[in-house]
């Protein structure tokens, strides 16, 4: 089962987003740690593939990172290069009379850290808005 919840869970489908990448990065994580022998890399392996294949309809609505570098994650993966990294900084404010609106700016970068050459990369930028129900 993936560690996130199901996109009907979520009103925003940035968020969704960055959960289900933030989750496949500790799937990779997990599976580095499993293939030295501490784990279970089976169910790493099913999981990074369970969020692979939620994201990939998702991807396709997103400019960026677009089709074909969601498709290099996607070979990576399936080469075993599960050794990635990423960092994410952002800024945002809630306002409105509820406090239901939500605007702000986040910048995240997956790679391997010059771990292998070549270090395929991908960075995202999202502007967004948001409104809570």
């Amino acid at each position: 089962m993936i560690p996130v919840a199901s996109a009907k869970a979520y009103n925003s489908l940035w968020q969704f987003k960055a959960d289900a990448w933030s989750a496949l990065e500790d799937a990779a994580m997990e599976l580095n740690v499993a293939i030295s022998g501490e784990g279970s890399p089976e169910r790493a392996a099913d999981t990074a593939t369970e969020l692979l294949d939620v994201l990939a309809p998702i991807e396709r609505l997103y400019a960026y990172p677009g089709t074909q570098r969601f498709s290099e994650v996607r070979r990576m993966f399936a080469a075993g290069k599960y050794d990635q990294f990423a960092d994410m900084v952002g800024v945002g404010a809630t306002f409105g009379p509820h406090q239901n609106y939500q605007a702000g700016f986040r910048f995240q970068h997956l790679s391997n850290a010059g771990i292998e050459h070549p270090n395929p990369g991908i960075n995202f930028s999202e502007i967004y808005v948001q409104y809570n129900f």
